[in-house]
């Protein structure tokens, strides 16, 4: 499997809710980065951490967390880029921006994962 088909099967599982199938493209030692000035950001180390933010996500907007459109996929000397947007509400605010993916892959898992957020401070706001 190439790294573009591995990263869109990646982001569509998470699309889909196959949170089985998601977490089976990452690497067991995977760092996802996540961005932000809110407490739940900073780095996660391996499958179970980013399992728990994940939890975490679901838990802070009611079970709506989700990715909603993907808009793009491209590599790069190794690093893939994917353009999306992603949504979610809870009883005191929503979310509903574009966000990019950077995930680096090697030896057939994602090894690292970078997130950003068209807006920060919003969704700082909302994962407070």
């Amino acid at each position: 499997m190439s790294s573009i088909e591995l990263a869109e099967n990646y982001i569509n599982s998470l699309k889909e809710g196959d949170i089985n199938s998601f977490f089976s493209f990452l690497s067991d030692t995977v760092i996802w980065n996540q961005p932000g000035s809110n407490s739940l950001s900073g780095k996660y180390f391996g499958k179970e951490s980013v399992e728990k933010l994940l939890s975490e996500f679901m838990r802070r907007s009611q079970g709506t967390f989700s990715i909603t459109d993907i808009f793009s996929i491209k590599e790069n000397h190794g690093l893939i880029k994917i353009e999306l947007k992603f949504y979610a509400k809870n009883d005191f605010h929503s979310i509903d921006m574009l966000g990019t993916d950077i995930l680096r892959i090697s030896k057939g898992k994602i090894q690292e994962v970078w997130l950003y957020s068209n807006d920060q401070e919003s969704e700082d706001q909302f994962w407070a």
